[in-house]
């Protein structure tokens, strides 16, 4: 609880407007990045021994993480905010089908920007990837 605390308060200041804080992140290279990794460090080793509430616990957590990337990549421009944002699906996608088991599926409701293969556009030459491609890459063609 300790480090979900100090995570959550370091964001407080921008409550109300989140894109403060990816300008706040060039100011201060670090500003709330070691408490959230600190928190999902232990969130994880929490999900790995527990139940279903330890999971879900988990998975703010990694929200949490993800935009925080996701701002810092986007204050720093360029492409890579894209592919912070299309990872972190992916990697929600595979943490979510292995929780739920072999047989577990999934429907992906995303724009077809993010579920098209982006192998199979200039978004590739752009050094672009999707959750199309990502989950592709990860399952294969024919669980896709």
């Amino acid at each position: 609880v300790p480090a979900a605390l100090a995570a959550y308060r370091c964001f407080e200041p921008y409550d109300e407007d989140p894109q403060q804080y990816a300008l706040a992140t060039r100011l201060v290279p670090h500003r709330c990045e070691e408490e959230v990794v600190a928190l999902l460090a232990g969130l994880r080793e929490r999900a790995a021994a527990g139940g279903p509430e330890h999971f879900g616990a988990w998975q703010n957590a990694e929200v949490a993480a993800g935009a925080e990337r996701y701002y810092r990549a986007m204050v720093r421009g360029g492409r890579e905010s894209w592919n912070v944002r299309d990872r972190h699906m992916d990697d929600t996608l595979g943490r979510l089908l292995d929780h739920y088991g072999p047989g577990a599926r999934a429907v992906v409701w995303a724009h077809n920007t993010h579920v098209g293969d982006a192998r199979a556009t200039d978004m590739a030459d752009a050094g672009e990837v999707n959750i199309g491609q990502l989950a592709r890459e990860r399952y294969g063609p024919e669980r896709v």
